[in-house]
């Protein structure tokens, strides 16, 4: 299967789970070595950088150096040759995480900025 069908793929189950998920293309405005995808679940950001079955190479440094860094900042960063492996990590993420209540989905900025101050006053 080539790349960019393995990425509609994935884009396309991402959204059917109820993930955000949006496609990065690459500009000479951006940082080198960005995922292909950026996505977000049950509050895990997710950066995926998809790549061809049979990719002798793998993932170039650049792209390395960040998935190293999404990974060190406590988020997913993968490199994934399949649709499979790709929902291996939702499937994860449900298992491990507790199911969020329904109908707390939206906050708005007065109550995030509440919570930011209780919290700081706590500590």
């Amino acid at each position: 299967m080539a790349e960019k069908a393995i990425t509609n793929a994935i884009i396309a189950a991402y959204r059917k789970r109820g993930a955000f998920i949006e496609k990065i293309h690459a500009t000479g405005y951006q940082r080198r070595g960005l995922p292909d995808l950026i996505a977000g679940y049950r509050g895990k950001f997710i950066g995926i950088e998809t790549k061809q079955p049979k990719n002798k190479n793998g993932v170039t440094p650049a792209q390395s150096e960040v998935l190293l860094e999404i990974v060190e900042a406590g988020c997913w960063g993968v490199s994934v040759t399949s649709l499979h492996d790709a929902l291996l990590i939702l499937d994860f993420i449900d298992l491990t995480e507790p199911q969020p209540k329904k109908g707390h989905g939206e906050i708005s900025i007065e109550s995030m900025i509440a919570l930011a101050n209780k919290l700081q006053s706590e500590h």
